[in-house]
């Protein structure tokens, strides 16, 4: 529980009223003679999703959208990623800066990749004792977020739909609807690709930021330029940054950002015409 001197022990069956301190003392493989057993509660495992996300104006966000096995703290880290995706849309909506409409992507997006975190987790503890998996994900997928978003708040170009984010290995290229690799931007590594979104959107160039800021100052919310050098993002080359670090869009045309931004938050007023 704090690393120290509290801990958490589990073990299979469901009997609580065995001889607790032995069992410890034989797992630990030390006397512990200070050993106290603060409680003993019997507790199943289970994999649950909710069949929806959102309804009307209620949205439901971590342990009540889906319940899971624990590894590698997963259920706490997509109850995380739920509120950071919900939040910024809550916030864009209640500011005026976007349709409601906008809130309907929560579902699209955060449905699946509760789903996908849950199944995961179901899979690696309960049934410890099956086959092994090829199915499994690669544990850096989970730990780093690594779901890719298939629809949302997001504008594929035709190449785009045919880049997808492996799972069974470990290697995020800052694709649309991923979340952006991490990178360190300085040599004292205070500075990460992941400081660079929020609480705002970012336009992540690996070019001239000159050639990107006057469409970029057309946009319907601010939108900083930031130039970077990373693998992940060739010369010329753009990404618009979320405010929750996923990207929604890729590509080399300096003209684009703030017309994707003005279909992603008022989808209405760029059918009817509206200048972006």
């Amino acid at each position: 529980m704090d690393g120290q001197s509290r801990w958490v022990f589990m073990t299979s069956g469901n009997a609580t009223d065995r001889d607790w301190p032995a069992l410890l003392r034989t797992v630990l493989g030390v006397p512990a003679p200070d050993l106290e057993v603060r409680s003993v509660l019997p507790w199943q495992a289970e994999m649950l999703v909710a069949d929806r996300y959102s309804a009307g104006r209620v949205h439901l966000a971590g342990d009540a959208a889906h319940v899971m096995p624990p590894f590698a703290a997963s259920g706490a880290n997509t109850g995380i990623a739920d509120a950071h995706d919900l939040g910024w849309k809550l916030a864009a909506v209640l500011a005026g800066t976007a349709d409601p409409t906008l809130l309907d992507s929560y579902e699209a997006e955060r449905r699946p990749a509760g789903w996908f975190v849950a199944d995961q987790s179901a899979r690696r503890t309960l049934d410890p004792g099956a086959a092994p998996d090829p199915d499994l994900a690669h544990p850096f997928v989970l730990a780093a977020g690594g779901f890719q978003y298939r629809t949302g708040a997001l504008r594929r170009s035709p190449a785009d739909e045919h880049d997808v984010e492996p799972v069974r290995e470990f290697a995020p290229a800052g694709r649309v609807g991923t979340r952006v690799p991490h990178v360190w931007l300085d040599a004292a590594r205070t500075r990460s690709t992941l400081d660079l979104g929020g609480p705002g959107w970012a336009l992540v160039v690996a070019d001239d930021p000159a050639r990107w800021a006057p469409a970029a100052a057309k946009a319907p919310v601010p939108l900083p330029v930031r130039r970077i050098d990373a693998d992940f993002l060739p010369p010329g080359q753009a990404l618009l940054l979320r405010p929750d670090d996923v990207v929604a869009w890729r590509g080399g045309d300096e003209s684009a950002p703030p017309r994707v931004l003005q279909e992603l938050l008022r989808p209405e007023r760029a059918v009817a015409g509206a200048p972006a």
